[in-house]
């Protein structure tokens, strides 16, 4: 993937650019997932995280096992988390504008 990819919460007030190749690209159905984002499973694109670029602020809450969820404090859209100790961001899927460019 040569160009950056590119996303956002819905409003726009948050947005996010990903380059290079992600680690991997998935989906997950585990219970904290399926909780996470209110759908049977979720999306994921795992990405080094000095390779995510996120502009405007998010809202960050703690959750379960060291993880760090952030979405936009207008919109509420999940937007990407953290893990403590991880070199990974694991991004919804959903929140980019072209997710047909990221291949399992």
């Amino acid at each position: 993937m040569n160009d950056a990819l590119k996303g956002s919460c819905l409003c726009g007030a948050v947005r996010i650019e990903l380059s290079g190749e992600p680690y991997r690209v998935g989906i997950c159905h585990c219970l904290d997932c399926r909780k996470k984002s209110g759908g049977i499973f979720t999306s994921w694109a795992i990405y080094p995280v000095d390779r995510v670029k996120v502009t405007g602020t998010t809202a960050s809450h703690a959750l379960p096992n060291d993880y760090t969820h952030h979405s936009c404090p207008a919109c509420a859209s999940p937007v990407y988390q953290t893990q403590a100790g991880s070199d990974e961001a694991e991004v919804f899927a959903g929140a980019l504008d072209e997710p047909n460019r990221l291949t399992p």
